[in-house]
């Protein structure tokens, strides 16, 4: 293939040579480029087709397949994760289609202005899904289920824009890339909110942190760590209790209190 095609170039050369090796370079990266998107069947295909080279049409199909699929990496990857659910599938499909879910006598839903947010493209739960992390619903709806309960989630993807409105945010904030979210916990007791951390923490979530002025606990697919220091014992002025700092401190050393049953599960890989 590349002999014959070399042939051709030399020829060109020949007639043009600054036209011809321009040409040459963008047409034999675009070749390597469609090629490795080729699978092996469809190379076989071609070889036995007497077809050593792709057609200008087969290179500009590849081509678009492979943008498209780039552009979808985030849905394509959990529809064909084998450690997710029909029913999880359907729970993040919903999500992606209507901003909630319910399944199995649990709701996920979001806050009204992480919906807004999600309006004017400033923030929301479609670009976390299709370009972040879609294990953090999955993982979410586990908990949720887990635990009989329903959560609203408070804070999913944030532009720059929008993240550089909110006072103390991390200016490298992970809800910038999509992956990490920000869950209201309603009216749930301290041991529930220390069970729903020993729960994140047990399937492989990264940084968890639990706010108390604003009752939410943030989740996301980073390192693992919490903001609990000689100065994180307070957020926003209120106290963290003390079963919750348990909790936390049990996530920073890898030993969560509590687990999903195996049975409910399929994985506990977060990513």
């Amino acid at each position: 293939m590349i002999i014959c095609q070399l042939a051709d170039s030399i020829t060109s050369f020949l007639q043009s040579p600054l036209d011809s090796i321009t040409n040459a370079f963008n047409f034999f990266t675009l070749q390597q480029f469609a090629l490795k998107q080729f699978t092996n069947d469809q190379l076989a295909r071609s070889v036995e087709a007497g077809n050593p080279r792709m057609a200008p049409e087969q290179t500009s199909k590849v081509v678009e397949t492979a943008v498209e699929n780039s552009r979808n990496v985030g849905t394509a990857s959990y529809l064909r994760n084998p450690n997710i659910t029909e029913e999880e599938k359907k729970v993040i499909q919903q999500i992606l289609t209507t901003g909630s879910a319910t399944s199995s006598g649990v709701t996920i839903s979001h806050s009204p202005k992480t919906i807004e947010r999600e309006k004017n493209k400033t923030g929301g739960w479609s670009y976390v899904i299709n370009n972040g992390s879609p294990m953090l619903y999955v993982t979410l709806f586990r908990i949720a289920k887990a635990m009989g309960e329903s959560f609203v989630v408070t804070c999913g993807y944030r532009s720059p824009e929008a993240n550089a409105q909110i006072r103390n945010a991390a200016k490298k904030s992970l809800h910038m890339r999509g992956q990490a979210l920000d869950v209201g916990m309603g009216s749930l007791t301290t041991s529930q909110k220390a069970r729903f951390i020993d729960l994140a923490s047990s399937e492989g979530l990264g940084g968890i942190q639990y706010y108390p002025s604003d009752n939410f606990t943030h989740i996301d697919v980073g390192a693992v760590r919490t903001w609990v220091n000689d100065a994180g014992v307070r957020q926003g002025g209120v106290a963290i209790p003390s079963e919750i700092m348990d909790a936390l401190r049990r996530h920073e050393r890898g030993t969560p209190a509590a687990s999903i049953s195996s049975s409910q599960l399929t994985t506990s890989n977060a990513q």
